[in-house]
């Protein structure tokens, strides 16, 4: 029962996490300029969500470490949130599940210097993410 309740404590976290680093991407990034709406030919309008994204992220972007926060934040929490979230559902042996983990995060990565309409590829948030897989292999298991 005891494993039972750790393991939704991993899973609630994880979703958690991802909800938060969701908000935060709202805040920080205009999400009307993904490339999904340009393939969509999306025209909804999305004046009321700009003009208060807009009055949030003029207050923020004068925080210290704002370019640490807007370019990195989000890309850590998803990756806590997913390595929580996939360490508790995948049945595999927990040195597969880390290799795993380092795999995912090489191609999510990786895919990005092949295809820069998914994002910008940069080593750093790879290094990231390593250091993710490292930290929570210590204080999970």
């Amino acid at each position: 029962m005891n494993v039972e309740i750790a393991m939704n404590k991993k899973i609630i976290a994880g979703l958690l996490i991802l909800i938060t680093a969701v908000i935060i991407y709202l805040i920080l990034h205009d999400f009307t300029n993904l490339q999904i709406f340009n393939f969509l030919n999306c025209h909804a309008s999305f004046n009321f969500y700009k003009v208060y994204r807009t009055s949030i992220y003029t207050v923020l972007e004068n925080i210290p470490c704002f370019f640490i926060i807007k370019n990195y934040l989000v890309d850590i929490l998803w990756f806590i949130s997913f390595s929580l979230i996939f360490t508790e559902i995948a049945p595999f042996p927990h040195i597969i599940k880390l290799f795993l983990l380092f795999i995912m995060a090489i191609f999510s990565e990786g895919s990005q210097f092949f295809f820069p309409q998914l994002g910008t590829f940069d080593c750093f948030d790879l290094f990231l993410y390593f250091l993710i897989i490292i930290f929570l292999d210590k204080l999970i298991y």
